[in-house]
């Protein structure tokens, strides 16, 4: 695996050298072998990366070259979710299909105090409302996702419940920008 992986899961509470069955139903992604995806091919000509699942990797992917890349995640499509992070939370063992929103710290913490650890999966926060900024206004869980491809937003509060919350906040942060 590489480092970035070895950092996260030391930082769950694994040390190396770590039995891959003691982490069963997850998801990771991998550099494997074409060999394991294809028998015509010859083995060590080339590598491609898959996602997989623990399982996976135990009847299958072990048998040939096989590095873990990113991982791991609770589920297939977190592989490439967008997170949310402050700037100082350890974000390469997503991987680079994964994308994160660099969140301020009183957010991470206001997070935090739901139980929700970073990085956060954003699609975890679904109907919630966020002021981006005096030039982003306040938008829904879903328009923040909307709106990722299309220009960054940088998220400056949140979570909220109500809409009529995240509007007081922003017309706050109007009053007092600094």
């Amino acid at each position: 695996m590489n480092e970035a992986v070895a950092r996260r899961l030391h930082s769950i509470g694994f040390t190396a050298p770590i039995a891959i069955d003691a982490l069963p139903g997850k998801w990771w992604t991998l550099n494997v072998d074409l060999a394991a995806l294809d028998e015509a091919w010859e083995t060590g000509c080339a590598t491609q990366q898959v996602d997989a699942t623990t399982e996976q990797i135990e009847s299958h992917y072990v048998l040939y070259y096989c590095e873990v890349v990113a991982g791991p995640f609770n589920q297939p499509d977190a592989v490439e979710a967008t997170y949310l992070a402050s700037a100082d939370c350890d974000r390469e063992w997503l991987g680079n299909r994964a994308s994160a929103l660099t969140i301020p710290f009183l957010v991470a913490r206001r997070l935090a105090t739901q139980g929700l650890v970073e990085p956060v999966v954003l699609s975890a926060l679904a109907g919630k409302y966020w002021v981006c900024g005096m030039s982003g206004g306040v938008c829904s869980t879903d328009e923040l996702v909307a709106r990722i491809g299309n220009y960054g937003h940088r998220i400056t509060d949140g979570p909220f419940n109500l809409k009529e919350d995240a509007d007081y906040a922003f017309d706050v942060l109007w009053e007092s920008p600094e």
